[in-house]
Parts: structure tokens; sequence; C-alpha cells
């Protein structure tokens, strides 16, 4: 994860290394995810009618609208108790 912003408010996570930080989407619609050294485990499911990405782990559903998806970079936009959010994912090897 690069950063993410909430409520205008960024986040740097620069200082978080790789093995920190990081989402695997596997084609079987499982998905794994590493948040400031948190694993979370579970599935996804791609929505295409409203470009949405819909998780579901350990602490429940999390829906993230796709926002912006090339080989460089991925922007997801997300609500959290009642706070509006982006994450900012830049792929190092793309």
């Amino acid at each position: 994860m690069s950063y993410m912003e909430v409520d205008g408010d960024k986040r740097d996570f620069a200082s978080v290394s790789d093995e920190e930080s990081w989402m695997i989407f596997h084609e079987d619609g499982e998905h794994e995810i590493m948040s400031i050294g948190v694993k979370y485990s579970g599935k996804w499911k791609y929505e295409e009618d409203t470009n949405e990405l819909h998780l579901t782990d350990e602490t429940g559903l999390t829906i993230q609208k796709i926002e912006k998806l090339t080989v460089k970079e991925l922007i997801l936009s997300f609500s959290f108790e009642g706070k509006k959010g982006k994450l900012f994912l830049i792929n190092k090897e793309g």
C-alpha cells in the first residue's frame, strides 16, 4: 500500500515495508491482504455493473469501488465508519 486518504487526510505508508502491506487476489475468488502487519484472508468478487470489489473476511463485508486500474496502479474508494477514503496502490514492479 502506498498511501491512503480518509476525509481528505493523507496517510503515507512509505515507512511500511512491502512485507507488512500487500494484497493478493487469487483467480479462484480467494484473497489475502496484509494491512500494516495484520493478515486477513477470505473471498472476493468483482461486480462488473458497479465496478466494485466485494471482499469478505473475518471482519465482514467490505465494498471497494475501483476508481483506476492499470498495470502500474490501483485506486480503490471506500466508506468506513462514516468516513470516505481512497487507497492508492502502486506496483513497484510494473
